[in-house]
């Protein structure tokens, strides 16, 4: 049996020519507004790299949660 197709969206036909007639106004009004992400920061410029051994030892020591503005950390897992 082959695996079935991927679906990745299930919308209708009205509501898709709908957000393909927004493509012009988006084009013209909200492109030019919005910055360049490679010259904004990323939340992994303040995380220690990690490839590294001491990484999650690093990350504890920079989450503490008696700051002022305790940090808010949330780890994504790619699961394969």
């Amino acid at each position: 049996m082959l695996p079935r197709p991927q679906i990745l969206h299930n919308i209708g036909k009205e509501r898709l020519e709908l957000v393909n007639s927004m493509a012009p106004y988006v084009t013209a009004k909200v492109l030019p507004i919005l910055k360049d992400t490679t010259t904004c920061w990323q939340p992994a410029d303040y995380l220690p790299k990690p490839e590294s051994d001491t990484f999650l030892d690093e990350v504890r020591c920079r989450v503490t949660w008696d700051s002022p503005n305790p940090p808010c950390c949330i780890f994504i897992m790619n699961r394969r």
